[in-house]
């Protein structure tokens, strides 16, 4: 079966471009896709950062904190005899000192 020219050229054609389509398509692809990969590993390292600084900023302050009760005189009172112990606090029998 013998093509017209016509045919032979539209098939040449649509055969390039589909050669090109699938090259274009790989390329853009993998390349996409690496992108996509590093934008998303940056986003999530910006958000580690961004835990890890409230973290910091959270203990420092507990660290503060405990260091100023610490200093309070009151805190460091070595007579704790009336202080509630709940370590062995009973239910029936709970009474809660200062």
């Amino acid at each position: 079966m013998k093509l017209k020219l016509k045919h032979k050229i539209l098939l040449l054609y649509i055969s390039a471009s589909l050669c090109i389509l699938i090259i274009l398509g790989s390329i853009l692809s993998s390349a996409l896709q690496n992108i996509i990969i590093t934008t998303i590993s940056e986003n999530y390292r910006k958000q580690l950062e961004h835990i890890d600084f409230g973290l910091t900023v959270f203990f420092k302050n507990i660290e503060h904190d405990l260091e100023a009760i610490s200093q309070n005189e009151w805190v460091r009172s070595k007579d704790d005899e009336n202080f509630t112990n709940f370590l062995v606090a009973d239910e029936k029998n709970f009474q809660y000192n200062l």
